[in-house]
């Protein structure tokens, strides 16, 4: 029997392997954010993709406060007090809007939380991904419990 040795063809195909896993664990965590985001810009938004932008930014702002900067701690909860006045706007008013300012803001949140992913590894962002699902009362649901683990396992 010939033993075949590794060569460049088998370390591309490796490599695009990973690259296309990685790929669909953006589409996972990190997509469905930015495109709830976009609702909103379109006023097109619902509950729902509120609590999208606001796990993913609940997410970032963890992750800021335990292993990035203070100033990045002060964006992160800049953004999470702009999310809740954001609700109680469509609690009063009955409509998921927000300003240009507020957009920018969500968007350069979802932004940083998705640099400080890729600078953490799946141990570090564990307690992270607790915290806002927790945050979110996603915990209580097995279904959703199950979900999440499984995301961050990958």
């Amino acid at each position: 029997m010939v033993k075949l040795k590794a060569g460049p063809k088998t370390f591309q195909a490796r490599r695009a392997a990973k690259e296309a896993d990685r790929n669909e664990k953006w589409l996972l965590t990190t997509l469905p954010a930015h495109l709830s985001l976009k609702l909103f810009r379109d006023g097109e938004a619902t509950q729902e993709n509120w609590e999208v932008v606001c796990f993913r930014v609940s997410l970032g702002a963890e992750l800021a406060r335990l292993y990035f900067t203070e100033e990045a701690v002060e964006f992160m909860q800049e953004a999470e007090l702009t999310l809740r006045n954001v609700y109680a706007y469509a609690v009063l008013h009955d409509q998921w809007l927000v300003s240009t300012d507020e957009f920018i803001l969500f968007g350069w949140a979802l932004n940083l939380t998705d640099e400080m992913h890729e600078l953490t590894t799946k141990s570090e962002q564990m307690p992270a991904w607790v915290w806002a699902a927790n945050q979110m009362n996603l915990l209580q649901d097995p279904q959703l419990r199950q979900q999440l683990i499984n995301t961050v396992r990958g």
